[in-house]
């Protein structure tokens, strides 16, 4: 699928990136932190010396993805890390993880079309009106970026 000249490009674009992380420090939260998506996003920004705010329910999250980022990274990035365990269908969770923040990767959803099919409320309620509260949040604090899952960034111009 990718010839070698396109794996060089991705390679050199990734040497890149990781450079010009390394060289700001900003501030990110992921929610979703403890999934499987959240927790390499964690574990990537914090071994580019980035400071990152994690929230999570653990509703499909898991402490151990976690505690895997806590090996993965020395004591210092570790530092860099805080975690506030709570639902981004409270606006407070949202308001006080994003009031710090440079960026957000919004990650947190219940995902499975089973579950959705079988529960369309909660999973509308978490999916559509988390997202809603993280936006609320990310708005009232005027942040410079937001990138959700499985959509292109927006930004805020409050």
């Amino acid at each position: 699928m990718f010839g070698d000249d396109d794996r060089l490009r991705t390679h050199k674009l990734n040497i890149y990136l990781e450079q010009k992380l390394r060289e700001s420090g900003k501030t990110w939260v992921i929610t979703g932190a403890a999934g499987f998506i959240g927790s390499h996003l964690t574990q990537t920004l914090l071994a580019c010396g980035q400071t990152v705010i994690g929230v999570d329910n653990f509703a499909t999250g898991r402490p151990q993805n976690l505690d895997d980022v806590q090996r993965s990274v020395t004591a210092g990035q570790w530092r860099e890390f805080r975690f506030i365990e709570g639902d981004i269908e409270d606006i407070d969770v949202c308001s006080q993880a994003i009031g710090e923040c440079d960026f957000v990767l919004h990650q947190a959803a219940l995902g499975s079309v089973p579950r959705s099919l079988n529960d369309p409320i909660t999973t509308n309620s978490v999916n559509v009106g988390g997202t809603l509260n993280v936006l609320r949040g990310y708005r009232a604090f005027a942040g410079r970026y937001f990138k959700g899952k499985g959509n292109a960034g927006v930004r805020a111009d409050p």
